[in-house]
């Protein structure tokens, strides 16, 4: 799936790496990644992006899942022959995408991985390119594209479209919630160069 639950799982363990680098370690984990170089938190969130970059569309939209009809399984996966079914890109999957591959790619060019970050930005872009001009039906929908626009823009602050949809999101008087995607955006936001001073003192109040 291409939803919420991914950047429930990736942003908290790349935001602990960013904020404490120190606290983890290449081999720290053992696992088959160990000892290439790169902290092992960093390899366990690369395999899910390598996932996620396989699931987009060449317009930038990105499916939504992979899906097997009553779940069927067989163990282990080398010899699951079960077929499977890719469901169609909509908003969710975008913003979710594009939300969280802003984010890895800072994280990645921090650490010198500047070759898999270009490639994690262009994906990201190419999701809000195709994410940007379309409505939003529900509140998570809403949600989850506002933040997607304030990691886009703070990996590139040249993205207007997305400054200008944080901005216009409306945050006057929005309730803080730290499991809810429009605080994570406004978290986001808060710590970007270049952000609206008005909207920031918004979110401050919210917060």
């Amino acid at each position: 799936y291409v939803w919420g639950a991914v950047a429930y799982a990736v942003r908290p363990m790349l935001l602990a790496y960013e904020h404490h680098p120190q606290m983890f370690s290449d081999g720290d984990l053992n696992i088959p990644e160990s000892g290439n170089g790169t902290a092992d938190i960093l390899d366990e969130v690369k395999y899910e992006l390598d996932w996620l970059l396989k699931m987009q569309l060449p317009d930038g939209s990105v499916l939504h899942q992979t899906h097997v009809p009553t779940f069927l399984s067989d163990s282990p996966p080398s010899v699951d022959t079960n077929r499977r079914f890719y469901q169609n890109p909509n908003n969710e999957s975008a913003a979710i995408f594009a939300g969280t591959l802003a984010l890895a790619s800072r994280i990645y060019a921090a650490e010198g991985m500047a070759s898999y970050a270009a490639t994690l930005e262009s994906a990201a872009l190419g999701a809000w390119n195709w994410l940007s001009p379309r409505g939003t039906a529900t509140l998570d929908e809403a949600e989850k594209k506002v933040w997607a626009a304030a990691e886009i823009f703070r990996m590139d602050p040249t993205v207007t479209s997305a400054k200008t949809h944080v901005d216009g999101y409306g945050w006057s008087g929005q309730f803080f919630n730290v499991g809810r995607f429009n605080s994570f955006a406004a978290l986001t936001y808060i710590v970007t160069p270049g952000a609206n001073a008005t909207v920031v003192s918004q979110m401050r109040a919210d917060v």
